[in-house]
């Protein structure tokens, strides 16, 4: 939502395209930041799909499989939503194009809990590959049908920002001069179906990322565990009963409890760093990816409850204050365009890919 703007040099008739034009000059920083967003998340996420799809063609695993999952919602993001944020926010008074306007609010929506439900799915498969390895794991025929069931989850869930979102009068803070841009539509804005709608969003979020931070919490556990052993044997006394010794060294005599138990904990030790470190590598790059998601969103969600606690919270906002509101509830942006960098830094292959690129592009 826009602020209407604050002081208006007196003594003028300002026009609603004035007025309009005037918003969108504070409003450059903003726009600034969703371009070069878009600039960057859609050549950065063309291009590991490039590199994993023609380059490396690895399509045959899950890690590669929620990689591309995740560059094709970012590049969808970047193409299509991206613009129209862009246009929106060149339009804050004027902004006319309903059926622009409802498809940025669906298309909107869907990326973003595509995201949030393809990052959950990562979050369970790497729990079960390293907290339960001996068990059964999601196949990539098993994993069709769960992106499958995301996307349509994705398109019911966006239906009502379909209906509740369009036309919407706004103040420009200018006599009674009073402006349209693309918020809850005036048939809706004053019923509780937009906050019962944005509400329920909410809950499935933090419901979602409150499984994915238990997931992990308890990878990184059973990963100390496999790197901190219980060093233990078990070795019989006179009577036949089994104790389990702790020592480490017995300096005398033929039978050596310490270095039994030297020899089974480095056997149990290999077998742990193998279960651990075959998905360890992949778990920490999709950790990261995790981690900048939720970071990414907790901005405008922080900003989406003080204006549910407080309606006039925009309205009282000067112009500084609402750069920086408008800035901050689209810091989301970032997710889309920051996991090529996360790859480049943590995932040597594809480091060495886009390093070969580029020297082939120079020497052309």
């Amino acid at each position: 939502m826009y602020t209407p703007l604050k002081d208006l040099p007196e003594g003028k008739n300002w026009t609603l395209n004035e007025l309009n034009d005037r918003e969108v000059q504070l409003l450059i920083p903003v726009i600034l930041f969703i371009s070069i967003s878009m600039a960057v998340g859609t050549a950065g996420n063309a291009f590991v799909l490039y590199v994993n799809i023609v380059v490396l063609k690895l399509r045959n695993s899950t890690h590669k499989y929620f990689i591309n999952s995740l560059a094709l919602v970012d590049t969808a993001f970047c193409l299509i939503t991206s613009p129209i944020i862009i246009a929106d926010l060149s339009h804050p008074y004027t902004f006319t194009n309903i059926p622009a306007c409802k498809s940025l609010c669906a298309f909107g929506t869907s990326t973003a809990m595509a995201s949030v439900f393809i990052l959950f799915v990562i979050a369970l498969d790497r729990y079960r590959r390293i907290c339960k390895p001996h068990g059964n794991q999601f196949s990539l025929k098993s994993m069709k049908y769960i992106f499958g069931i995301i996307a349509v989850l994705c398109c019911v869930v966006s239906i009502p920002r379909v209906i509740l979102y369009g036309k919407n009068t706004v103040q420009t803070g200018f006599a009674n001069i009073t402006g349209i841009s693309c918020f809850p539509d005036d048939m809706y804005k004053d019923t509780v179906f937009p906050n019962v709608y944005n509400g329920f969003l909410t809950v499935v979020f933090v419901i979602l990322t409150a499984l994915m931070s238990i997931f992990y919490i308890l990878i990184w556990r059973q990963i100390w565990k496999n790197k901190h052993p219980i060093q233990t044997n078990i070795v019989s006394d006179t009577n036949d009963r089994q104790i389990h010794c702790i020592t480490s060294k017995n300096p005398t005599g033929s039978n050596r409890p310490g270095k039994n138990i030297k020899e089974e904990n480095k056997g149990n030790k290999n077998k742990n760093h193998t279960v651990t470190t075959k998905n360890i590598r992949s778990f920490k790059i999709l950790f990261v990816v995790t981690t900048i998601f939720i970071l990414s969103f907790a901005p405008f969600l922080i900003l989406e409850l003080l204006s549910y606690l407080d309606e006039h919270f925009i309205e009282n906002l000067d112009n500084t204050s609402t750069v920086f509101y408008q800035i901050f509830i689209r810091t989301y942006a970032i997710n889309f365009m920051v996991n090529p960098f996360i790859y480049g830094v943590m995932d040597r292959k594809f480091r060495t890919e886009f390093r070969n690129l580029v020297l082939k592009r120079l020497y052309l």
